[in-house]
């Protein structure tokens, strides 16, 4: 009896089609949003942080961030069902 099912051809090549698609886009907004971040922690450390540096630079990476980790959800949810069909 079977108690475990390995992955097929199908869905391996799947999973690896969205890991190459994200792999870079993720890893490039993760070292960007992290870089907006320090500098608003060092300008809030300072007491500096203005609202024109939240509305032109944070807002702006904080929105692309969420538009892709929605498109991430999105891609993972159509291929589950895919794979489960």
């Amino acid at each position: 009896v079977l108690t475990h099912s390995f992955p097929t051809r199908r869905s391996s090549d799947l999973m690896m089609t969205f890991y190459k698609k994200y792999q870079q886009d993720l890893a490039w907004m993760g070292s960007n949003f992290n870089q907006v971040v320090k500098r608003a922690n060092e300008l809030a450390i300072a007491n500096e942080l203005t609202l024109p540096y939240f509305e032109s630079v944070l807002y702006p990476q904080i929105m692309e961030l969420q538009k892709l980790l929605t498109a991430i959800k999105q891609e993972q949810h159509q291929i589950a069902k895919r794979l489960t069909r």
